[in-house]
């Protein structure tokens, strides 16, 4: 998946989890199953089940550890009935880390960057504010997590047209290319 498609999937799902973040509503269960894509390329967010009710109400199933444990953010794992919307950012992130590296981060694992060069740094540096095990240090909810991945991508598209630098792609000459590599060169131009 390219690192575009993975982060336009990723602001469709955050635009989808906003609204309910707005009202305290956790979905505590944040995967692939549980993120549909329709036929015009649209998220859809499936399985509110074990999903955390505004104002203290919790969902019928209340039990330590429920969710996804690939998924689950760390305090999660701990209880279900005391997390907020971070946990469903944390989730997020490790959805995110999936589709750009094709691995889950469990244990030590790489910087997204480290295995697709094309994310960048500001981007990369959301992904892993987002996943951080301290829920201190991740975004609040949903609609700050999108904010800031928005200005990331910007940036990211900012830098990128400062840094484009073009070659020049016209057919050699022979009188301009090494007489070894001449052969070559009329083999690329046969087949270009």
């Amino acid at each position: 998946m390219t690192v575009d498609r993975a982060l336009d999937l990723l602001e469709q799902t955050l635009n989808g989890m906003a609204p309910a973040h707005k009202a305290r509503l956790i979905h505590r269960d944040i995967k692939p199953a549980n993120i549909l894509l329709t036929e015009r390329g649209e998220i859809r967010i499936a399985d509110f089940g074990i999903a955390k009710a505004p104002d203290g109400q919790h969902s019928a199933v209340s039990q330590l550890g429920i969710g996804s444990r690939n998924y689950m953010a760390p305090e999660q794992r701990e209880s279900t009935k005391h997390v907020d919307a971070r946990a469903d950012v944390y989730s997020l992130a490790v959805l995110t880390y999936q589709m750009l590296t094709g691995k889950l981060p469990t244990r030590r694992y790489a910087d997204p960057n480290d295995h697709c060069a094309a994310l960048g740094s500001a981007l990369n540096r959301v992904i892993l504010k987002a996943r951080s095990v301290n829920k201190c240090g991740r975004f609040q909810d949903a609609a700050e997590f999108n904010a800031v991945l928005k200005s990331a991508r910007l940036q990211q598209q900012q830098s990128d047209s400062d840094t484009q630098t073009y070659t020049d792609v016209s057919p050699a000459t022979t009188s301009t290319i090494s007489p070894r590599l001449q052969p070559l060169a009329q083999l690329i131009d046969r087949h270009c």
